[in-house]
């Protein structure tokens, strides 16, 4: 049985991969030839940016970077900027936790 602790950890880093493009979705397509025969394929593709951007919200959240009732509008290509300024947040504070316990 895994402790609490172990799953929160598993829920931060699940929102970690898909605000990365680490997980993929995957999609049945079905394609028609000449003939008109039909054939089935399972394509995988990365997280939508809007799923991306929603795991970036919940991190934000979680590490208190933003008030849950402001709002966080990430474009795509800030997604990198606010993951890094998560890690950053989530090490200063892993910090100030040691420094006071020390």
């Amino acid at each position: 049985m895994s402790t609490y602790t172990e799953e929160q950890k598993k829920v931060l880093e699940y929102f970690t991969e898909v605000m990365n493009g680490d997980i993929r979705d995957e999609h049945i397509v079905i394609t028609k030839d000449s003939d008109g025969r039909t054939d089935a394929d399972i394509k995988s593709t990365r997280a939508a940016v809007k799923d991306r951007n929603n795991a970036a919200k919940m991190l934000a959240e979680i590490y208190d970077l933003v008030d849950s009732s402001m709002q966080v509008n990430v474009s795509n290509g800030d997604t990198q900027k606010l993951y890094d300024d998560l890690i950053a947040a989530k090490e200063a504070l892993s910090n100030s936790k040691s420094d006071n316990t020390g």
